[in-house]
């Protein structure tokens, strides 16, 4: 089932480097500043059904982690950056920082939120919040009760969050 949506926006992925390319030996004109914003923005859509297939296929290989880990950190640098023509959607900001968490890439996600300085995103203030505890889970610092009791109720939580995912992705893709 994400093979199939994967396998459709790849294709039309090429259909627009095609009208690109073309531009770019002048056929398109004023048309390829237009069709490379939707080619970033194919690829975000595409990023976004390789990780609802990540968290669903768990666990990943390797050649997966491999390849997720810097396009999610790529979108995500992208989104911060104000110069950006064009930012990704804010499921797949989301998704996007579900799967650096789940790939224990905890630092990234933890200091995401700190550069969000023109509007609050409660959810990813949440998740930078769990990956801080995961990381401190991770390296054994501290483990309070409150610890604990946060990492229980956001496991459960990302669990809700990525089942409505996958049901989303489900009706948009399938």
């Amino acid at each position: 089932m994400f093979s199939d949506a994967i396998h459709l926006l790849k294709t039309a992925m090429r259909e627009i480097q095609m009208q690109i390319n073309a531009g770019a030996q002048g056929q398109m004109g004023q048309f390829i500043f237009i069709f490379s914003k939707l080619s970033t923005m194919m690829e975000w859509e595409l990023l976004l059904v390789e990780v609802a297939s990540l968290l669903s296929n768990w666990p990943a290989s390797a050649k997966t982690v491999n390849t997720i880990i810097p396009r999610c950190k790529d979108c995500l640098t992208a989104f911060q950056n104000h110069a950006t023509d064009v930012n990704p959607r804010s499921e797949i900001v989301e998704m996007a920082i579900i799967a650096l968490i789940n790939l224990g890439e905890y630092s990234f996600a933890t200091n995401f939120d700190k550069n969000l300085t023109q509007q609050r995103w409660p959810f990813v203030e949440f998740l930078a919040l769990f990956a801080k505890v995961a990381q401190d889970l991770a390296d054994r610092k501290e483990m309070s009760s409150s610890y604990r009791e946060l990492w229980s109720c956001g496991k459960y939580t990302l669990s809700l969050v990525t089942n409505f995912a996958k049901k989303q992705l489900g009706l948009i893709f399938f």
